[in-house]
């Protein structure tokens, strides 16, 4: 029986808006020759993995026969609407088999995506953890390359924050904006707004109260 040895690349948030994806490897050799293959797992917003059949995961893939030449690999395949509504994680599993330190597996470029696949490209990397310190203002827009739509995290206190963790705070209001919102709506007039806003109380006197 051959040993299997497994790559788990790193969990990424779900940006996947397209049901036909592409896994590909640009560049991959072995000293003599091994079987390689992928698998795609998804995660809920639990953390759950998320198995359309028992214990199998969302997709797997073909075996690739992987000789001395560096070479590029990649597959094509389709998951479902159903999957994709309740995914909030992906991750990547490689698996190797025949490989060992006497037949060493190379690679590099490994990349996943729903664009149409034309060349390897940088710019559908995961993104390093960015740190929000608003030092001059009290709020922050953040923004995803998948969307025009962007989120104002206002925090009057100016506590920092970063891209994957969002800490606790005494106060802190998640604006959702869309580009055709109106100019009253605007990022600037709604942080100016809530700082001038103020507890109101509205009193009924019950005995004139009429429905």
């Amino acid at each position: 029986m051959q040993t299997e040895q497994h790559i788990l690349f790193h969990e990424i948030q779900n940006n996947i808006v397209d049901n036909d994806l592409t896994f590909v490897i640009n560049h991959m050799k072995c000293r003599t020759l091994a079987v390689v293959y992928f698998m795609l797992h998804c995660y809920d917003k639990n953390g759950n993995e998320i198995f359309p059949t028992e214990n199998h995961p969302v997709y797997t893939s073909k075996r690739w026969v992987v000789d001395t030449t560096y070479s590029r690999y990649l597959e094509e395949f389709t998951i479902s609407d159903r999957i994709l509504n309740k995914t909030n994680t992906v991750q990547i599993e490689l698996v190797a088999i025949n490989i060992s330190d006497n037949n060493p597996l190379y690679f590099n470029q490994p990349m996943l995506t729903d664009k149409p696949f034309t060349e390897y490209r940088k710019t559908d990397e995961a993104l390093e953890i960015a740190v929000f310190s608003l030092i001059k203002n009290g709020y922050v827009n953040l923004y995803s390359n998948t969307s025009e739509n962007y989120l104002q995290v206002i925090r009057p206190s100016k506590k920092s924050f970063t891209s994957h963790t969002l800490t606790a705070n005494d106060i802190t209001v998640l604006a959702p904006h869309i580009p055709s919102e109106r100019e009253t709506d605007k990022p600037t007039n709604l942080y100016i707004e809530f700082l001038n806003q103020t507890e109101q109380d509205t009193n009924i006197a019950l005995d004139t109260f009429k429905m």
